[in-house]
């Protein structure tokens, strides 16, 4: 809803309360490109190597990215995530 800030926030959260998971990774990189804020990139490293170690998780963000892109087109942010994570 283009509340980035309210976004990084709840985003951080999630991480903190669940470190392992990648979908809360991803969400944290997408509110920290929005707010142009610095720690993409590790977190971006985690859920390549969570990927690696759980080759299941692949259909599943690839399914939120997608879905993400079809509710907003023109999602910058997203569209770099993809690309990073090579779907």
């Amino acid at each position: 809803c283009n509340q980035y800030d309210q976004a990084l926030r709840s985003a951080r959260t999630a991480v903190k309360l669940n470190g392992q998971e990648p979908q809360a990774r991803i969400n944290l990189s997408l509110a920290l490109l929005e707010t142009q804020s610095k720690g993409v990139r590790d977190h971006i490293e985690f859920v390549k190597s969570a990927l690696l170690a759980v080759p299941e998780l692949e259909k599943e963000l690839k399914s939120s990215i997608e879905d993400g892109l079809e509710r907003k087109p023109d999602w910058s942010a997203l569209k770099k995530v993809k690309e990073w994570l090579e779907f």
